[in-house]
C-alpha cells in the first residue's frame, strides 16, 4: 500500500523534493520484498526520473538506477525482464537529460 501511495505522490509531483533520498532507501529496502512490490516500484522510477529529474543527480540518480539494477537479478522472470526495460528506459533518459543541456 505504501509503494501505491509513493508512486501516485511521484506521478503527481506531489513527493517533496527532500524526501527523495528517503523514498530511493525505502525503495531499495522493499526490493526483496513480494513480486507485487517489486513492480510496483518499478513502474515508480520512471515517474521519479521524469517528474524529479532537477533533483536526481549524483548520488540520487546513482540511487535510482540501483534500486532498478538490484531488481534485474530477481528470481522471477517478470521482476528481472522489466527490470531490465527500465533500467534500459532510465538510461536513455539520463543520456537524454544530458544531451539536452549540453
Amino acid at each position: 500500500t505504501a509503494v501505491i501511495c509513493l508512486q501516485r505522490l511521484i506521478v503527481t509531483g506531489g513527493l517533496p523534493k527532500v524526501r527523495l533520498k528517503e523514498v530511493l532507501e525505502a525503495f531499495n529496502e522493499c526490493s526483496n520484498l513480494s513480486l507485487d512490490v517489486q513492480l510496483k516500484i518499478l513502474q515508480a522510477l520512471p515517474s521519479l526520473l521524469q517528474n524529479y529529474a532537477d533533483e536526481l543527480r549524483a548520488e540520487l540518480l546513482s540511487s535510482a538506477l540501483q534500486v532498478c539494477s538490484a531488481l534485474q537479478g530477481a528470481k522471477t522472470a517478470a521482476v528481472s525482464s522489466t527490470a531490465a526495460a527500465t533500467l534500459q528506459q532510465l538510461v536513455i533518459s539520463v543520456y537524454d537529460k544530458v544531451k539536452d543541456e549540453d
